[in-house]
């Protein structure tokens, strides 16, 4: 059996279906009302563990429902019976006395247990809950019981050999550890590291593999490195090689002795490799995405570490066709936020700007992100969130100075908190680019927790009803340092900002708004030449899901 959810005109909403994998048709009886849910089959495949919301504007159609601007609240975890209708789904855990919380599930690799991790934001922190599944199926919601009962840390399963668990966190590791935990006993105390913090790498990733050995995943300046490591000690087998400069995603089942891992970079469109652990252990070619007419080898990838406003030493990807000549036209992508780390990736749309316009491509991994562990997060939230503008500016400052480019041929580009991001620095520091776009961004930071799931933000962009935080929120909040050119004397970039009218994420009001302000202020300036322009897309959302037709018009 296969999960798979849809969504309609590219809305966080999704109604989960299951397809039978034998005959490849579509299982009667789908779920609707979930978002932001993970699936966690059931063992024997009957059925699974899903998130869901109750039911809202049923009298609209399932596709108006993405343009509603409503908080949403009171998530639950059901279990669904394959073939079952919804309204027969077992009501499994919620917290109507915490209606802003939502849950993660995890089913372990026996089908004995289910963990319910329990988020108030997009902090790496979590409550943990675990069920006896084997035990008390069918009456789990009286079963539930706390493993972790505060917001410290977050947990991620590995493997376990019965009540004894594999587990990363970050409790008390900022770029990750592996414990051990016996979870029939008090949790806390009776936890042992087996793979202690890295002093300088962030642990990403780890899977079981072969009975008693896990694939691990380090992050080394902005790139992976993969091991594979003992599962029980920790203790290191051997690296596994990767092609090049690059990040991976793993494929492994701990009863198998094989694995698969998919290697990508700027320049490899994507290459997978299968490790057979009693044939050698060495990675082979398994499969390859070729591009036509191209060659990785005509394009060099250089990592660079230049120093922001307050001397922080800060990396970038600069990626460009060998032949190229300098100054050249010039992209800056950046994102800084919410624990995501910016890799490696490969990017059909980049490859063309690069091959076809001769153009650079840079990635600024500025402060926000997860690229460093939670302190370099840490160094980019609430009160020094500025640090993720200095960070981007100064990137442009740096490839300036270093003829990469010039500010005429440089145009910056972001999106969500990345269109945040660009809104923010072409209001600071307009003179320093060619153009800008910023893609459906959080542009009225005063009222971003009112709509939606923005509360959850509040984690990285602090309350702006808070008095502290409202200071340093109102000091970059893109809406409200609109700046007319002829007091400032630099006239805003070209600048396109772009939203969809089923971004339930990121409301498009927040472009709509800034982009009238941008117009009224600037626009309405004798100085302000460059248009100021708003795109918006119909039947589309924030990003995630988007159809193949929508990707080609742009």
């Amino acid at each position: 059996m296969l999960a798979f959810s849809v969504s309609l005109s590219g809305s966080d909403w999704r109604s989960i279906h299951v397809l039978d994998l034998v005959s490849l048709e579509e299982i009667s009886g789908s779920c609707d009302w979930a978002r932001y849910t993970s699936i966690a089959w059931k063992k024997d495949g009957r059925g699974f563990y899903y998130c869901r919301y109750p039911a809202v504007d049923e009298d609209k159609t399932a596709e108006e429902r993405g343009t509603s601007t409503a908080e949403v609240k009171n998530q639950m975890v059901y279990f669904h019976q394959v073939g079952s209708s919804q309204e027969q789904d077992r009501l499994i855990y919620e917290d109507p006395d915490h209606p802003d919380w939502n849950f993660r599930l995890t089913t372990t690799d026996d089908g004995k247990y289910l963990l319910i991790g329990v988020t108030q934001s997009c902090a790496p922190q979590e409550k943990l809950h675990l069920i006896d599944i084997e035990q008390h199926f069918g009456y789990e919601s009286k079963h539930v019981v706390t493993l972790i009962d505060d917001f410290e840390a977050e947990y991620h399963y590995i493997a376990n050999d019965g009540s004894l668990f594999y587990v990363r966190t970050n409790r008390d590791a900022p770029r990750n550890q592996i414990v051990r935990i016996d979870v029939e006993k008090e949790v806390l105390p009776s936890w042992t590291s087996l793979l202690e913090e890295h002093p300088s790498d962030v642990l990403v990733h780890a899977e079981a593999v072969d009975g008693n050995k896990m694939v691990v995943i380090y992050q080394q300046d902005v790139k992976h490195v993969l091991e594979l490591r003992h599962l029980q000690e920790g203790a290191l087998i051997r690296p596994l090689q990767l092609p090049d400069l690059g990040c991976v995603t793993v494929n492994s089942r701990r009863r198998d002795s094989d694995f698969f891992f998919r290697f990508t970079s700027f320049v490899h469109a994507g290459s997978i490799f299968h490790v057979d652990l009693n044939g050698g252990g060495e990675p082979k070619l398994y499969r390859q995405v070729d591009v036509p007419d191209h060659d990785p080898s005509d394009y060099a990838t250089e990592q660079v570490f230049y120093e922001s406003k307050d001397g922080a030493k800060i990396p970038m990807f600069i990626v460009k066709k060998k032949s190229v000549r300098l100054p050249a036209p010039c992209e800056l992508y950046g994102y800084g936020g919410f624990m995501i780390s910016i890799l490696p990736s490969f990017s059909l749309t980049n490859l063309i700007w690069m091959r076809r316009f001769n153009g650079i491509y840079c990635v600024a991994n500025i402060r926000g992100g997860d690229e460093y562990g939670e302190d370099w997060h840490n160094a980019g939230i609430i009160e020094k969130k500025q640090n993720c503008f200095d960070d981007f500016q100064a990137a442009a400052e740096y490839l300036v100075s270093s003829n990469m480019t010039t500010a005429k041929q440089l145009w910056i580009f972001g999106g969500s908190n990345g269109g945040l991001l660009v809104g923010a620095c072409i209001n600071q520091r307009p003179e320093l680019f060619g153009a800008a776009v910023a893609a459906v961004g959080v542009m009225d930071m005063l009222r971003f927790h009112k709509f939606g799931i923005g509360r959850f933000w509040t984690s990285d962009f602090g309350h702006p009803d808070d008095p502290e935080h409202f200071k340093s929120i109102y000091a970059y909040s893109p809406l409200h340092n609109v700046k007319d050119p002829a007091d400032s004397g630099n006239p805003y970039p070209p600048t396109l900002l772009t939203t969809a009218d089923h971004d339930d994420r990121v409301a498009p009001l927040h472009s709509y708004k800034y982009a009238a302000e941008l117009q009224h202020r600037a626009g309405a300036s004798g100085s302000q030449t460059a248009p100021l322009l708003l795109l918006v897309d119909t039947k589309a959302g924030h990003g995630a899901g988007k159809p193949t037709s929508k990707q080609l018009e742009e």
